[in-house]
């Protein structure tokens, strides 16, 4: 038994319930036991991957005192001589562990495994006792900037210097954050956990004080390019807070919101940056996928976001500064490697560093010259002190200075065209709007703003019309010149042929030259101002052209990449391959998109599962390129009706040109898979489970397997272990696993129920309902501290942890069989997460709905009730789950209100025309002439055809189950009817919701 096991079996758990690890309390005595445990292995293979793990985050509680952490303090203190493992091995024992365990390992360009094993730890408590005084002066002072990253504060040298040298690191300031934010936010829990510990205590009483001092900025969440002096590499830092309130919302969507969803996606090109989710009435949950983007050569990245409704937001606000090479930038120092691009000219800092190409000269001092290669091309880094200027031959002089505050921030509005896609310069249109800003976010009124042609030295008022091209931007306020660069693209257009074989861009006015970038896929010829090409790869399918476009009368002008020529109804891969297979893998569609480029066509494409074709789930394709994993939550719903397990679930999308009188033809098909790996395994003479190797699957730390039919202290996720040639798993305590991949890995073999006994087969449709029914009646017989109730939990937790389907276990599963089992595992969740510091709310009973395939506000109210009466706390977590989507319902059940004027047949036409004949085409079927079902009102008179009878059906099946009239949703064959229910329900929220309130009135 591990050490971390006893831990948690003295508080009464049975596995690790992803909280960070000092929240567990770990006392003297157990720590001390702890490193004695390590003294007595006799082997490698012994040591325990978790244990090391939690021994990581201790010492840097408990024992950190200064001084970069390194493997070899941490592996020293252990204070044996006659260990049969040296640091290195303890080090990859906790990575290990970490796995194990479901950390969420911090990536910024790299995987930060010993910073995310040490903060699990919490703050380092010894540190800050011996250092108490200069964490107070330091805290005291950052949470005026209400810091979102350690961004805000690191590479400010003056702020960094109240620490101790040896505290000078990302660690130390992820510590710091971490302070600062529980203050700031309020949260509760930390706070209380603050307070356990007196100089904490102490420090955190005056940063409450201070609190109130700070004034809340409007624009906190930028994204800052760095620059990583190692490699000479460019990556977007793309972290966000992990709470967000609604003005922050309406920040990120730059004011654009008619009405708040439950859910946004944040886009960073093709990347998937973050989701924020709502978690109740006034906070949005952001889940982080990516917290940067490695950038090689285009820095002009599009941001975005996409809300439920499919609504595009554009974003580029949130962009802190464009990152264009072509003149000298200011950077300051995040650590000793890593570089921050500053919008200004002006630092704060004694020091600064300019980053320049060779063809700017240096006028001036300089401390230190560092020449580097970017991208095959010339650069220098270029440390300073005071003041430094830098010029070009004929072009103007630009200065930098330090030791001055940047004392305003300002944003340009552009006007992008629709046939621009991206540009390394900020677009205007024969008008200068200049937003300005002080430290704070606040608008300041009346700044000065003025204009130059580049290369020219008189300035205008920008009350002057700007001359087209490139042009200066000199933005002053309060003594300090801060300097921008555009270009005006007057009336620009450009525009493309119809012709779909003869690929032509025209451009619609003389006074700017178009010039296209040479390229291996097709050639080029421009006669006038026409620009026709020829495809020389057929292989590959340009979703952009690269062009260069300036004024007649300037050598300077812009890189732009404008909208193709080319027309077609494709799919490409990140290099602009085109896909040619007609089968297609989840885990390797990053990077691909989806070009419907044709001249006056519309398109749509629809997706359904192979097992379950009456489900189609439809969209319009409104934009000529799309990312594919723009999809990825659809493709997840889909596969979710089948079981996960089983190779013939897979997916269809087909491509359909819309045609009038609401014809289409298909296009395109294609055939989807979940997962692009099978592993091969085989049960050897001496009852060990073998695997064979699999090229792009590196299945000793990616690869892990989940015990079934098992004892509940052995139900956790398990390491695969490497026997000379092959890979087995410990099947000591446990005989059937589910394999499955873990979820940060780029490619994932398909989840595998395997067996040492290779008779045990997947069970039958009719084995496995009647699991679910067994399940279905120890789950209502037993109480919540029961074993049974204790599986629930650790299989719930652990599909959560790892992105397996809730689903794949009929435990689980077992809860769409009644409503009043429904009702009760609602209430053992609302208990299990509400001891902690999480909620059962927002996307976490969202999740479970949608891939059960039912809804909790289907449960009859009496069952409601009875559970409210025995847990009254639930009433209020019933109150959220309602209100989260449904808050016309939750006044219905909750307070007897009713709608007034609703017409069932008027409405029911309204709906009709909402959605189309297109998407009403597609409804599944349902025979409402051989319902023989009791509902809680008589079907309406019929005065409609049989395409929408499902529309009727739907919210009057819900409301029969509400009221305790019908329980044919609650059946263990119900699942393809229910699923046919959940689809109405996403379908139109406004008439499911008043229909079915009209039902139960």
């Amino acid at each position: 038994m591990s050490e971390f096991y006893k831990i948690l079996k003295t508080r009464n758990l049975e596995f690790h319930t992803g909280q960070p690890v000092w929240k567990y309390t770990i006392s003297d005595l157990e720590l001390s036991q702890l490193k004695e445990s390590f003294k007595i292995v006799q082997r490698l293979s012994q040591l325990n991957p978790k244990d090391c793990a939690i021994y990581y985050a201790e010492w840097w509680r408990r024992t950190f005192d200064g001084g970069y952490p390194s493997y070899d303090k941490i592996y020293n203190s252990l204070e044996s001589k006659k260990l049969c493992f040296d640091s290195n091995d303890f080090y990859e024992s906790a990575k290990k562990g970490g796995n194990l365990l479901n950390y969420k390992w911090i990536k910024i360009q790299n995987t930060h495994y010993l910073k995310t094993l040490l903060l699990q730890g919490g703050l380092p408590l010894k540190h800050i006792k011996n250092n108490r005084g200069k964490y107070r002066d330091f805290l005291l002072k950052i949470i005026h900037l209400n810091p979102s990253s350690i961004e805000d504060f690191s590479t400010n040298t003056e702020l960094t210097g109240l620490l101790p040298k040896s505290s000078q690191n990302e660690i130390i300031y992820s510590s710091c954050l971490e302070i600062v934010r529980a203050v700031l936010d309020n949260d509760e829990n930390e706070l209380l956990s603050f307070k356990e510990n007196a100089d904490l205590k102490q420090i955190t009483e005056e940063l409450i004080i201070e609190r109130d001092k700070v004034r809340k900025k409007n624009n906190a969440i930028k994204f800052k390019w760095n620059f990583n002096s190692n490699d000479n590499t460019f990556f977007l830092n793309t972290t966000i807070t992990s709470k967000i309130g609604f003005e922050e919302l309406n920040y990120i969507l730059d004011d654009q919101i008619v009405d708040y969803q439950n859910e946004y996606k944040l886009f960073v090109g093709l990347d998937l940056i973050a989701k924020l989710i709502k978690r109740n009435n006034d906070t949005y949950k952001v889940v982080q996928f990516k917290d940067f983007v490695s950038c090689k050569q285009d820095f002009d990245t599009e941001i975005y976001i996409i809300d439920g409704n499919d609504k595009i937001y554009y974003a580029n606000h949130l962009l802190y500064s464009k990152l264009n090479l072509d003149f000298p930038t200011l950077w300051a120092p995040s650590n000793n490697e890593n570089f921050v691009l500053e919008k200004s000219r002006h630092t704060n800092n004694n020091y600064g560093y300019i980053l320049s190409n060779d063809t700017f000269s240096i006028d001036g001092k300089f401390e230190e010259k560092t020449e580097i290669e970017i991208n095959n091309k010339p650069f220098s880094i270029i440390k300073f002190q005071e003041e430094i200027k830098l010029k070009k031959p004929n072009s103007s002089t630009i200065m930098f200075k330090t030791n001055i505050e940047n004392i305003f921030d300002w944003s340009i509005v552009c006007e992008k065209p629709k046939w621009l896609i991206r540009s390394n310069l900020n677009i205007v249109k024969n008008n200068l709007k200049v937003l300005v800003y002080d430290n704070i976010g606040q608008r300041i009124n009346n700044p000065t703003i003025e204009w130059k042609q580049v290369n020219k030295s008189i300035w205008y008022s920008k009350h002057i019309t700007p001359e087209l091209g490139a042009l200066d931007i000199k933005i002053s306020h309060d003594g300090i010149d801060e300097f921008e660069r555009v270009f005006n693209i007057g009336g620009l257009c450009l525009s493309t042929s119809s012709d779909y074989n003869n690929p032509e861009i025209v451009v619609n006015s003389n006074s700017f030259v178009l010039e296209v970038y040479k390229s291996d896929h097709y050639n080029v010829s421009i006669n006038q101002n026409k620009v026709t090409f020829k495809t020389t790869n057929p292989s590959k399918f340009p979703s952009s052209i690269k062009t260069r476009i300036r004024v007649n009368n300037q050598s300077f002008g812009i890189l732009a990449e404008v909208i193709s020529p080319f027309q077609g109804v494709i799919l490409v891969d990140q290099d602009e391959n085109v896909i040619n297979a007609d089968k297609i893998f989840l885990d390797k569609i990053k990077g691909w998109r989806l070009i419907a480029n044709s001249h006056g066509k519309e398109y749509e494409v629809r997706i359904f599962n192979n097992k379950n074709p009456e489900i189609v789930i439809s969209k319009k394709i409104e934009r000529k390129v799309i990312p594919l994993f723009e999809f990825y939550d659809t493709f997840k719903s889909l596969f979710q009706l089948y079981n996960i397990i089983d190779a013939d679930n897979f997916l269809k999308m087909e491509i359909f040109e819309l045609l009038p009188n609401n014809r289409n033809r298909k296009i395109k098909s294609y055939s989807i898979k979940q997962f692009s790996e099978t592993i091969k395994w085989e049960v050897n003479d001496k009852n060990i489970i073998k695997f064979d190797e699999i090229e792009s699957i590196d299945i000793l730390n990616s690869v892990y397997a989940l015990p079934l039919d098992c004892d509940l202290e052995y139900i956790d996720k398990i390491e695969i272990k490497r026997d000379l040639d092959f890979y087995s798993i410990n099947a000591t305590n446990a005989n059937k696993f589910i394999l499955f991949s873990d979820k940060n890995s780029k490619f994932k073999i398909k989840p595998e129920f395997i067996s040492v006994n290779p008779e045990n087969e997947l069970t039958t449709i009719e084995d496995r309902n009647n699991r679910i029914t067994n399940y279905s009646q120890q789950l209502l017989a037993e109480d919540f501290t029961s074993d049974v109730w204790n599986k629930f939990w650790v299989y719930y937790y652990l599909c959560k942890e790892n992105d397996l389907p809730f689903a794949t276990f009929d435990i689980i599963k077992a809860i769409t069989t009644s409503s009043q089992l429904a009702a009760k595992a609602f209430a053992f969740l609302s208990v299990k997460f509400d001891a902690g510091e999480y909620k059962f709310s927002g996307n976490d009973f969202i999740e479970l709905e949608n891939d059960l395939g039912f809804s909790f506000h289907w449960v009859e109210l009496s069952d409601w009730l009875s559970n409210c009466q025995i847990n009254p706390q639930i009433f209020e977590a019933l109150a959220v789950m309602l209100n989260f989507k449904w808050n016309k319902l939750s006044l219905c059940l909750l307070q007897k209100s009713k709608i007034e004027n609703f017409v069932f047949n008027a409405e029911l036409n309204n709906v009709r025309e909402r959605l189309g004949e297109r998407v009403l085409s597609q409804l599944p079927f349902y025979d409402i002439q051989k319902d023989r079902n009791n509902y809680v009102k008589p079907i309406p008179q019929k005065q409609w055809n049989d395409q929408v009878n499902i529309l009727v059906i739907a919210p009057l099946t819900v409301a029969s189950s509400i009221s305790g009239k019908n329980t044919g949703l609650w059946h263990v064959n119900g699942d393809n009817f229910r699923r046919r229910i959940k689809y109405v329900e996403d379908l139109d929220k406004k008439w499911y919701e008043e229909s079915l309130i009209y039902y139960l009135n």
